[in-house]
């Protein structure tokens, strides 16, 4: 079973229980297109293969991201901007511990904010945990939501 399929059936089974915050079909929609995206991207870096990503997370034409600790907000750039720069780098990228925490849907736009861990290799070997708060905002077009844009910010890894 893939990564997105056991979330997916983890995410309707928490959705279900008393205490778990409860997403609608929509806000659901928008959590299994972040998996999408997460695979997709897992994939590509594996791979060296765009395609790979954009197939499972396509992108708006101006798409822009702001990776907090730049100065500003960069146009995503597809295959040529940053997919490159980690793909060149990097062995691999895996995700882990999605959580969703406010998920906001207004008309074709739709915003989520989460938690997600990466943890990448390095083409040196090296390992290195990730733990990031992100804002991912979707634009949906016909029935599909497209990735236009977002912002990342690193978090301090909690001690072990």
């Amino acid at each position: 079973m893939t990564k997105t399929a056991g979330v997916v059936v983890l995410l309707m089974a928490w959705s279900t229980s008393g205490s778990a915050q409860s997403w609608s079909s929509e806000q659901q929609e928008l959590i299994a297109q972040v998996m999408r995206c997460n695979d997709g991207w897992s994939e590509s870096i594996k791979h060296k293969k765009f395609d790979l990503f954009q197939t499972m997370c396509p992108e708006t034409a101006n798409a822009v991201y702001w990776y907090t600790n730049a100065e500003r907000p960069v146009k995503y750039e597809g295959a040529t901007g940053f997919w490159r720069g980690s793909a060149d780098a990097n062995r691999s990228a895996t995700w882990a511990d999605l959580q969703p925490t406010e998920i906001q849907i207004d008309g074709d736009l739709g915003l989520i904010y989460y938690s997600v861990v990466w943890t990448v290799e390095t083409q040196a070997g090296e390992t290195r945990r990730a733990p990031t708060r992100r804002l991912t905002v979707f634009r949906r077009v016909g029935k599909r939501w497209l990735m236009a844009g977002g912002s990342i910010a690193s978090v301090a890894a909690p001690p072990r």
